[in-house]
């Protein structure tokens, strides 16, 4: 992937002053033509009743940052969050994942019963 992107930005980019990843001749892409494609990719990839937008990303980013070890304030940069609490939601998710993991285990032959 990350060949590719190198690539892209090298050979098959826009020539513009704009900083932006993907651009157009006229500049850069809108976030509405950004979540076109991506719905339209989706709904090819998983059929027509998906219901998975782009937004789904960006929390299944905060989720996998949060359990790979980032700290809560890390994860609060990396979203652009102004506020903590903002960020705190996905810790409730992380925990809940944390609880049936554990219970799971504790169910299994691996642990002595007491």
């Amino acid at each position: 992937m990350q060949k590719r992107l190198k690539n892209y930005v090298k050979n098959d980019r826009q020539k513009t002053d704009d900083k932006a990843l993907f651009t157009t001749v006229r500049g850069r892409l809108s976030v509405k033509t950004i979540q076109h494609w991506f719905y339209h990719f989706a709904k090819k990839a998983f059929g027509k009743k998906c219901k998975f937008h782009l937004h789904c990303l960006r929390h299944s980013t905060a989720v996998l940052a949060l359990k790979s070890g980032l700290n809560i304030f890390e994860v609060k940069d990396l979203l652009g969050h102004r506020s903590i609490e903002n960020t705190a939601i996905y810790l409730h998710i992380v925990s809940k994942d944390r609880e049936r993991y554990l219970a799971k285990r504790l169910e299994s032959d691996e642990y002595p019963k007491i």
